[in-house]
């Protein structure tokens, strides 16, 4: 696996962050201090737009390359929608990242949010992404929505604390990666790769003291997309949640 993509990623969030941080600034986009927050002065929550412009760049670029076998991943035996898991991922991350992004500027109903993740969930399921452990399917997709309503959630959480979030989405992307290319899912691996380097790259202005934080473009979209690649099918056994 080439390092080309995650320094890619890497260095186009590294140079965009400080662009929507000024425009932020300008326009009195702040998030103000607050004892949950764990700052002092008022940080710019938009780091999610180089987060993901620095991502998808990257990801856009291994497809220019060519740098996986074009239709090497076919659609999983339980996939109702005929998407690679890749392609689910890929679409549920961009749902999730433009549902974060309105609720940035508008201040979205945690209902409607709540709607906006359950439907991005129902994609990744009916693409053939969950946890198929019972053999019952009503049952499967109960958990299933249940694990990515929770990771996503959780990762919104994390964002509450200088590099929190970005550190450990990193390592976990990281580690996906690792595994993903031992298992020849080139595909997944672009993902993870793109997606750690995107995310260091947000950590050089994210971390203590954090110029900038993610905002909810930022942490629905690594959450469900953190999620989505935990649970993608492997070949062979099940690579499993832990």
């Amino acid at each position: 696996m080439s390092i080309l993509f995650p320094a890619f990623a890497a260095v186009a969030t590294v140079a965009l962050t400080p662009l929507a941080r000024t425009l932020a600034l300008r326009r009195g986009r702040v998030s103000d201090p607050r004892e949950d927050r764990w700052h002092r002065r008022p940080t710019p929550a938009v780091g999610g737009a180089p987060l993901f412009i620095g991502f998808g760049g990257a990801v856009a670029l291994a497809i220019a390359f060519g740098a996986h076998p074009a239709g090497w991943m076919d659609p999983p035996a339980r996939a109702v929608l005929p998407l690679a898991p890749h392609m689910a991922i890929l679409l549920a991350a961009t749902g999730m990242f433009l549902l974060g992004l309105v609720d940035d500027q508008v201040q979205v109903r945690p209902v409607t949010k709540l709607v906006g993740q359950i439907a991005a969930a129902a994609l990744l399921i009916t693409s053939g992404i969950g946890v198929w452990l019972t053999g019952v399917y009503v049952v499967d997709v109960a958990i299933s929505l249940l694990w990515f309503v929770g990771v996503t959630n959780a990762l919104n959480l994390l964002d509450n604390m200088d590099g929190l979030a970005g550190g450990v989405g990193a390592i976990a992307a990281g580690f996906m990666g690792v595994t993903f290319g031992l298992e020849g899912q080139a595909e997944l691996a672009v993902i993870a790769f793109s997606l750690m380097g995107a995310l260091i790259g947000f950590l050089v202005h994210n971390y203590p003291p954090a110029r900038v934080f993610m905002g909810d473009s930022g942490s629905l979209f690594l959450g469900v997309t953190l999620a989505g690649m935990a649970l993608a099918p492997a070949p062979g056994l099940s690579r499993g949640l832990v």
